[in-house]
């Protein structure tokens, strides 16, 4: 999972409920940026890198993966992986808005 994990833009964490969640840890010690649901325990978990959405509104998690998007565009090193995925991204933003 880690090896899949590094080669992302971000992890998305969309939980209704969790106890722990060991993926925000697993994500945090690789550094990378995580969409992650508004939940309580997400918040507690804190994370430095974390955009959060209401996971009840999908234009919420709409504007948090083109804000992680937005973020990445101007950084070399992710820009190859989001140029690849925009023709995909931008229809999925506008079907949830």
């Amino acid at each position: 999972m880690a090896s899949l994990m590094t080669y992302s833009v971000a992890v998305i964490n969309p939980s209704l409920f969790e106890g722990w969640s060991t993926t925000v840890e697993e994500t945090k010690s690789l550094g990378l940026t995580m969409v992650l649901s508004d939940i309580p325990v997400h918040k507690e978990q804190n994370p430095e890198q974390g955009v959060y959405f209401d996971p009840h509104k999908p234009a919420s998690l709409a504007d948090a993966l083109e804000n992680v998007q937005n973020r990445f565009t101007n950084n070399a090193a992710t820009k190859h992986k989001l140029q690849a995925q925009e023709k995909t991204t931008q229809p999925i933003f506008k079907i949830w808005r």
